[in-house]
């Protein structure tokens, strides 16, 4: 299985920002639980807007990290959302959830 994060993308990050990087993993973190959380009740409630807003919100935060499958995930979630599908896509929710636990698990042993 592969890293959940880019290595070198999140290491050149991390020469880039120096000090400020911790405060970019933790904010990432404490955000991307606020998306997942909206992604759920978007689907929940069948609100394919929410879950666009969310899902976008995700993959854009995501991807500058270097998460490239939540990256891949979240925009597979987005344009199912646009074609007012997430009421369909659980096992893609499923798929944004179970990798975002990866990359938190991930970012957190970077940051430890």
């Amino acid at each position: 299985m592969t890293e959940p994060v880019n290595t070198a993308q999140l290491l050149e990050l991390r020469d880039l920002l120096g000090d400020a990087f911790d405060e970019l993993i933790f904010t990432f973190l404490h955000e991307s639980q606020t998306h997942i959380k909206t992604i759920l009740a978007a689907y929940d409630q069948a609100n394919n807007t929410l879950g666009t807003t969310a899902a976008l919100s995700l993959k854009g935060e995501s991807a500058n990290l270097g998460a490239t499958d939540l990256t891949a995930f979240c925009q597979n979630l987005v344009l199912q959302c646009k074609a007012n599908r997430i009421q369909h896509s659980d096992v893609l929710v499923q798929n944004v959830q179970e990798e975002l636990h990866r990359v938190h698990h991930f970012l957190k042993l970077q940051t430890a």
